[in-house]
């Protein structure tokens, strides 16, 4: 049968602390970190997206342009 004495009740209250420091310590700093970063990825992705776009839509205004110049050259 279980059998609970001093030595259990004492390693009971060390294991918590000591999880209670390592979640301090380890585990917080770590969705920090982690989540500092998602936020930073996500950033450069929507400044990838919209630079994208810029550049798609310049790209159709100079296919405009040469349109127009290859149309006047023909003429």
């Amino acid at each position: 049968m279980l059998s609970f004495n001093l030595t259990s009740i004492v390693n009971l209250v060390g294991f918590i602390f000591f999880m209670l420091l390592m979640y301090k310590l380890l585990y917080k700093p770590y969705f920090e970190i982690t989540d500092k970063r998602k936020q930073e990825v996500e950033k450069n992705l929507s400044e990838a997206e919209k630079l994208r776009l810029e550049a798609q839509n310049k790209k159709n205004e100079l296919d405009k342009q040469l349109q127009e110049i290859e149309e006047k050259r023909t003429k």
